[in-house]
């Protein structure tokens, strides 16, 4: 090869290094539509929101109806999300395809100045609901470099003073609980008290006013009955030494604080736990003749994914299995003394572009429990 046939390869390689490089850097313009059916499903809409954009060099607008009131509080918590437009709760447009009109002359044109400011017009990507139901625990990737939910900064001291207030010292640790209406309560009393006893630590109990009513116990904290404490309860999640509940929203706002998480009494799970080390336990599923089926079997049979044939049922997990749990977590988080350290954000490989369908991973990364 001549010397100006090295040269000119060089050149080339170097302008095509150059180009690729200022690709990857490119600011993506996304669009993204929350909407949920619930706590939980809105949660999780904005996780996936997260790990999908969460390689690429983007610029997040969130477009949601700002009802039920938490909704609003979740996106902020949402770090992946860089602007958002709110639609009032009893709004029947949320965006005018009008506000895709560019032109000088276009018959609407939003309100918001972000919209022209960042060229939301003009989206590289638009994800809609339905593109953000793939479950995250089987989101190839997800697991490795999750998405890190935090509790907004302006936010962040005023509800630490008010978990202070309520006698949850800053130096000594707490396990989280939501106390769900779908498993016996005294199953879960006896695993308070052994948090509480014999661990020696103390329980904040998160969830709505209307689940089980606790009389007052030493060592236990709840949160439930006062108004307006989602984001009290999700600052204590944040901050928990471990998290334990059921398969409903409070655990996927732990999982996106990546707070160390287990689920009992679960009948599904892969939009609620998806990192490394998560402890999944499935209610005992009882076949034909009175055979039991755990967690992995009923994982690897698609009972934990579908509903069960009308000759199985379900059977609640007992105080031993979830006392066995709760010492898991314990020894899994040995070392911290105090509230938990804010997680350290794991880096995604950065990418130019976002591959449909979804790679879907063939194992979730969680622990099955049996």
């Amino acid at each position: 090869m001549s010397d100006s046939s090295i040269d000119y390869l060089t050149e080339y390689m170097k302008v095509y290094s150059e180009r690729k490089k200022a690709e990857m850097n490119k600011t993506r313009r996304v669009i993204v539509f929350f909407s949920g059916a619930g706590f939980g499903d809105f949660i999780h809409q904005n996780v996936m929101a997260a790990a999908l954009t969460k390689p690429l060099h983007t610029s997040v607008l969130a477009v949601f109806k700002n009802h039920p009131p938490y909704r609003e509080f979740i996106v902020e918590c949402n770090p992946y999300i860089h602007a958002e437009i709110k639609a009032e709760r009893d709004s029947d447009v949320t965006i005018p395809i009008d506000w895709f009109d560019i032109g000088v002359a276009a018959p609407i044109k939003c309100p918001d100045p972000i919209w022209k400011e960042r060229q939301f017009g003009e989206p590289d990507l638009v994800l809609l609901p339905g593109m953000l139901r793939t479950d995250a625990a089987r989101l190839s990737g997800l697991a490795e470099a999750p998405p890190l939910f935090r509790i907004p900064p302006e936010r962040e001291e005023p509800l630490q003073k008010n978990l202070e207030q309520r006698k949850i010292a800053p130096g000594k640790w707490f396990a989280c609980l939501h106390l769900t209406k779908t498993a016996e309560i005294e199953s879960q009393l006896q695993m308070i008290r052994h948090i509480t006893g014999k661990q020696g630590g103390r329980v904040v109990i998160i969830g709505k006013p209307e689940t089980a009513a606790l009389t007052e116990m030493k060592g236990v904290i709840d949160l439930r009955q006062i108004p307006d404490s989602l984001p009290e309860q999700a600052a204590a999640i944040s901050s928990a030494r471990y998290f334990i509940g059921g398969d409903s929203g409070p655990a996927t706002l732990a999982s996106a604080f990546m707070s160390p998480c287990a689920v009992t009494n679960v009948r599904r799970f892969a939009d609620r736990v998806w990192n490394k080390g998560d402890v999944v336990l499935a209610k005992k599923i009882v076949e034909t003749e009175e055979r039991e089926l755990g967690t992995r079997e009923a994982y690897e049979k698609g009972y934990l994914d579908n509903p069960l044939p009308e000759t199985m049922e379900y059977r609640d997990n007992t105080p031993d299995e979830l006392i066995a749990v709760a010492d898991h977590m314990y020894e899994l988080t040995s070392g911290c003394d105090g509230w938990r350290p804010k997680a350290d954000e794991i880096a995604a490989e950065k990418s130019a572009k976002l591959t449909f369908p979804f790679p879907m991973r063939d194992e979730p990364l969680v622990t099955f429990w049996e």
